[in-house]
């Protein structure tokens, strides 16, 4: 729809916007921040893609059962400040996965409560994450799978926290050692 727009610095949708499609957005080079809107259910596969200036991404007020597909901010790495929605049930794989990660400070990535699908790549490139918090609820009632190139090329991660919540959190991960 605005593939490659060039007149775009802030986006912010109506609330009657439940999804975004494939590509949408993508290659968006002027856009810097976007704020989604509470009826928002999916962000499409490659939505914002190549948005390299994307720097603030607010889908807090999102709240219903949130998606985001494959690649949907894949090689946006600006990104600088990510709110995730409340209610976020899936990332998909490559979802902020960057190729080059020369700029951005996105260093303490905290998903939220309630994720069950963790696709690969998900954080690949983020040579600029220090830290990152998977919810405390993940691997909760079945074992938990972290993909392996999940962190692929995050080389300054010092920490990944599964926080304890009081329940029972994290019975069983595997880190597969073959993808």
């Amino acid at each position: 729809a605005f593939y490659g727009c060039t007149g775009l610095s802030t986006l912010s949708f109506a609330g009657i916007t439940e999804r975004l499609g494939t590509e949408s957005f993508a290659n968006c080079n002027t856009l810097a921040s976007v704020i989604i809107n509470d009826k928002m259910e999916v962000i499409g596969e490659g939505a914002f893609a190549y948005c390299r200036n994307l720097k603030n991404l607010d889908m807090s007020a999102t709240t219903t059962n949130f998606i985001i597909e494959d690649y949907a901010f894949f090689d946006c790495y600006a990104l600088n400040d990510v709110k995730f929605a409340p209610n976020t049930e899936e990332i998909h794989e490559g979802a902020f996965a960057v190729q080059s990660s020369a700029t951005g400070l996105w260093k303490n990535i905290v998903f939220p409560e309630g994720i069950t699908v963790y696709g690969d790549y998900i954080l690949s490139g983020r040579a600029n994450a220090e830290k990152v918090v998977i919810s405390a609820s993940y691997g909760s009632s079945s074992t938990a799978t972290i993909q392996s190139g999940f962190f692929r090329g995050c080389v300054n991660l010092q920490t990944v926290e599964f926080p304890d919540t009081g329940t029972g959190s994290c019975q069983s991960l595997e880190f597969p050692t073959n993808a």
